[in-house]
């Protein structure tokens, strides 16, 4: 696993304790400067009805051509750009919810048209702000350097 993507899970691993989440505040962005122009951080909506995009990191947004910053996403996602990624990323979202806990996903190729050789890992990982359901997400990405 990319270092980034470990560091920052094995930091969820510490707060969560012997909690089912660990809280959103928990994680503090100043000490992961370097990686969260590869994150986005959402806001989880009536139980994954919607999403609150809070930030979409530069990495992001250079991948997938549009910056989501502040927007509201719906549960289908479909204002992300083209089917293929909104049924990824869409899967990922309701999979961390549903499971209440950490996933990795990846190696997978970019399901961003024209980008399709670009391999990424990806984490998703819960937060809660009320100790009971998912009320936000990390959803950080590793570009895999090609072979």
């Amino acid at each position: 696993m990319d270092p980034g993507l470990r560091r920052l899970h094995d930091e969820w691993l510490v707060n969560r304790s012997s909690k089912t989440f660990p809280t959103s505040v928990s994680i503090d962005l100043l000490d992961y400067a370097e990686d969260a122009a590869r994150w986005s951080i959402l806001d989880v909506i009536d139980g994954g009805e919607a999403f609150y995009v809070r930030m979409c990191g530069s990495q992001i947004v250079a991948l997938v051509g549009v910056d989501f910053t502040g927007q509201r996403l719906s549960r289908d996602l479909s204002e992300l750009p083209g089917i293929a990624i909104q049924n990824r990323i869409g899967t990922m979202f309701r999979t961390v919810i549903d499971r209440s806990g950490p996933i990795v996903f990846g190696p997978k190729t970019s399901s961003v048209e024209g980008k399709e050789f670009i391999t990424l890992n990806s984490i998703c990982l819960p937060f809660s702000d009320d100790g009971k359901s998912v009320t936000r997400i990390i959803h950080a990405l590793a570009i895999v350097p090609s072979q």
